[in-house]
């Protein structure tokens, strides 16, 4: 059978489905003693630092917004429409940095001179105390070049 079939099925014997979220593997004890642990961990990292810098980057497609005549409602899409990479580092107290936006993927090259040069140290100028910088899991982030500026 389809998965339309069965959907039409279950909705018209007022069924409903949920998708079941994946979550640890914690006891009560557990959830509290790593609840307690991450609080510790932040608390010692104010103390050391001033500030937390974390920096993200996302795809986004190109979408004209606005009035649209009717002929335009109904488009045609490319199978590999045109996306644009956003980078942006943003601090808990606030600051942000100017945006990185590209037609292309980031490489630590570019990410380091485009992200870490042009726009992270200004960010972290702009701060008195020392400043944490925390990265998310990209691949660029952990370059050699990367890592050694």
């Amino acid at each position: 059978m389809s998965s339309s079939y069965i959907q039409k099925v279950c909705k018209t014997a007022g069924l409903r489905s949920y998708k079941v979220n994946a979550a640890p593997n914690r006891n009560g004890k557990q959830y509290l003693l790593a609840k307690q642990r991450a609080r510790k961990l932040y608390d010692s990292l104010i103390q050391k630092f001033g500030c937390i810098v974390m920096d993200d980057e996302s795809y986004v497609k190109a979408n004209k917004r606005g009035n649209v005549a009717d002929k335009y409602k109904n488009k045609k899409f490319d199978k590999f429409p045109k996306k644009f990479l956003i980078w942006q580092a943003i601090c808990q107290c606030v600051f942000k940095s100017d945006p990185f936006v590209s037609t292309g993927t980031i490489n630590q090259e570019i990410y380091v001179k485009e992200c870490l040069q042009k726009r992270l140290l200004p960010l972290i100028r702009l701060h008195k105390d020392p400043v944490l910088f925390w990265p998310n899991l990209a691949i660029c982030h952990y370059g050699k070049m990367a890592l050694g500026w």
